[in-house]
Parts: structure tokens; sequence; C-alpha cells
């Protein structure tokens, strides 16, 4: 691959092919109104694809002159890959955004993964005759859903850390004998809806018997930070 120079995976395509020395060099040449060689700049390529005078013929011609020039490239460098990927990212912006909103995936990490989900499907393994735009386009969003379902994220809980990281032993105590369910500690997390918040109430019962008053301390301290609120407690 050439040289990227940003922690973004489309931030730094559209930084290479956005550099004045890329634009002078590179070129793509392709035959339009029946047959005429027509040579393009990257910009004049995307301007061709995406511009308020697109023309439908031209950009069909450049989708396939760019996957032809993506699946046969040989070399180290990458570029013909990458000059596709160019192409397609305003087609894919929008995917990001989805994922990123709905499952709170990163969208570093979404847009690497949507990078590398193209270029595996371009792999000289996979029948030319399967990469057509629109299936080459599907195979690389389901990879970026794909990525984001299987690696949510947990957002830690200060409060909750401390519970976790108390000595187990120091949970062991015994219950009494005439404990009742009316007397249990009932914990009912009700903040949900936000960014940072449970999309869902949360509750959970737990013995008076079990809690130290170290682990009762730092549950009502992840309460006052976490919207719980705590039911039948103990007179």
């Amino acid at each position: 691959m050439p040289g990227l120079v940003s922690t973004s995976a489309f931030s730094a395509v559209e930084h290479y092919f956005g550099d004045s020395r890329t634009e002078s060099d590179f070129r793509v040449n392709v035959f339009h109104n029946g047959g005429i060689p027509v040579e393009l700049t990257p910009t004049q390529a995307k301007t061709a694809l995406y511009g308020p005078s697109a023309d439908p013929e031209l950009g069909a011609a450049i989708w396939r002159e760019a996957l032809r020039r993506a699946c046969d490239e040989s070399g180290p460098s990458g570029e013909e890959q990458l000059f596709l990927a160019w192409l397609m990212l305003p087609r894919l912006y929008g995917t990001v955004h989805r994922i990123c909103r709905r499952l709170r995936a990163e969208r570093e990490d979404v847009e690497a993964e949507l990078l590398l989900g193209l270029l595996e499907q371009l792999q000289p393994g996979v029948p030319k005759d399967s990469l057509i735009l629109e299936s080459l386009l599907k195979a690389t969003r389901s990879c970026g859903w794909r990525f984001a379902r299987t690696s949510v994220k947990e957002r830690a809980s200060g409060g909750m850390e401390d519970v976790s990281n108390t000595d187990p032993r120091s949970l062991r105590s015994r219950i009494p004998d005439d404990a009742s369910s009316a007397e249990e500690l009932c914990f009912v997390v009700t903040r949900y809806g936000g960014p940072d918040h449970l999309r869902a109430q949360l509750r959970f019962r737990v013995a008076p018997g079990l809690l130290n008053p170290r682990v009762r301390q730092a549950l009502d301290g992840a309460a006052a930070q976490q919207g719980v609120e705590q039911q039948g407690v103990p007179s």
C-alpha cells in the first residue's frame, strides 16, 4: 500500500488521492462514446461518478476499468485497489454512520474493517465475474456490520469496578436463617436511552447477608452515578 498518514482509514485514502503528486501521476484510461479513448485524473474520474453533471455511460466505464485494474494488480503498492476503494467511499460513509449510531462502534475501527473487507474481495482466489459493483458493495458493508456486532465494547462503571475488584472471600457471609425474600435488596437501573446508558431497565436482587459494608458502600456509590434505585431495603 502507498504511504498513508491518518488514524482513520477513509481519511488516509482521501488524503492519498488528494495529494498533488498522485493527481499528477495517476491516470485512468477508458473508452467513451462508442470507443473514443478518454484519459482521466483521479479527481476527474470521481467527478464523472458523483458530480452534478455525472455521465452514466462514462461512469459505468470508469467502474469497469477500476474493478479490472484492482483485480489484476499484482504489485506491492496496492495503488489500483486503493483507487477503487477511494471511488467507493461516498457509498460507504453512510454505512459507517449507521453502524456507529446503532451499535455504538468506534468509527476508526468500522472504517478499517470496511476497507479490509473490500480488499479481501479482491484477492486472487475470488472469481472476477462475481465482482460486479453492487455485489462488492454489499459484501463490504456486511463485513462492517458483522465486525460491529461481534465486537461491541463494554463501558466500565467505576462503582461497579469496585464491586468486581472486591476479594471474593469478603462476599462470603452467613445468611440469617430467618432471612426472607422481603429483606432482599433490589437494585433497579432506570436511567436508559442516552448514548452512555443502558437501553433498557436492569433489575437484580441480593440478600443483605451477602454484602459486607465495603461492598454495600460500592453499590451505593454506583447507584448515585448510574441512576439506580434501591427498593426493599430492610428498615
